[in-house]
């Protein structure tokens, strides 16, 4: 490769790069050098020196001198080899967003089509690159709508997940279990689980879910609470009236119908479990309503 004395060679071949200037202008072109002769001047001199070293420099130069490109056999382009890919070059790939065949796992795929990203695909793409495939999905796919909107439904359909929708149930349960701790070892008093309903603002209205809470019912008489303080205050004395039994039953094997249609994550047979321990302990197989 034959470099320009004039370039910048930027090249991983070259150790260090050399910058020729040009000739001085005006008074200074004709200044002599001491051991060179009266004749020889600057442009002079960088003529000898570039010949002796088998390279030409010009005597005049009209325009500042400028960056060129020339080909070299290690890199695309000297001047622009940092923004080439070349091999052995650390860079990120693009993921591939692809139609996912009915069953595959993905590690992302599109909420109103089957278009998607293969699992293990996202391993070595950075958040950027992933963020762009998915944007370019959408304004391919789906211009209509916006990336608000789209945005939205991906959030909406991980936060009703039923495996995220469980461990977040969990999480919360182990958090709020020492509180209740006190309620669950008061001597006499059995605790269980009592389903609620729980209505929450959404953004296309009033949104339902299923919520279990802490109950206490005394072991001598048919009292029963959803109330620490009452439970621990609790003295047997008095009896409830059947027809308050009646509505409570009544209540919890209303709520064991809708369930099907609340967000809860929990286990088909656990949620069972719940509800025919919290009847029996309310007096649902004593009382019919």
């Amino acid at each position: 490769m034959t470099a320009s004395p004039y370039s910048i060679v930027l090249c991983p071949a070259v150790k260090a790069a050399r910058v020729l200037r040009p000739p001085p202008r005006g008074p200074w072109a004709k200044l002599p050098l001491g051991g060179l002769g009266v004749d020889e001047t600057v442009g002079d001199y960088g003529a000898s020196f570039a010949g002796s070293f088998g390279g030409t420099v010009p005597d005049h130069v009209d325009e500042p001198p400028a960056l060129e490109h020339e080909e070299c056999e290690h890199c695309a382009k000297v001047l622009q080899a940092a923004t080439t890919q070349r091999p052995g070059a650390h860079h990120t790939p693009d993921p591939v967003v692809r139609k996912l065949k009915s069953g595959e796992k993905a590690d992302w795929s599109c909420r109103l089509c089957k278009v998607g990203i293969p699992s293990g695909a996202t391993a070595p793409v950075s958040h950027r690159r992933f963020y762009v495939a998915r944007e370019g999905h959408r304004k391919q796919a789906h211009p209509k709508l916006s990336a608000k909107k789209f945005k939205k439904l991906e959030t909406l359909r991980m936060t009703r997940d039923p495996k995220i929708v469980m461990k977040h149930r969990a999480r919360m349960l182990n958090k709020s279990r020492a509180k209740h701790l006190s309620g669950d070892a008061l001597p006499g008093v059995l605790a269980f689980s009592w389903p609620h309903p729980r209505k929450r603002k959404a953004s296309d209205g009033l949104d339902t879910k299923l919520v279990l809470k802490s109950a206490w019912r005394c072991s001598k008489c048919v009292y029963r609470t959803r109330s620490p303080t009452e439970a621990k205050r609790h003295t047997c004395g008095g009896l409830l009236l059947p027809k308050f039994i009646k509505a409570r039953v009544a209540q919890l094997k209303k709520m064991r119908k809708q369930v099907a249609k609340l967000q809860h994550g929990i286990a088909a047979d656990l949620l069972e479990g719940v509800f025919t321990k919290a009847l029996d302990m309310v007096g649902g197989d004593s009382v019919d309503p």
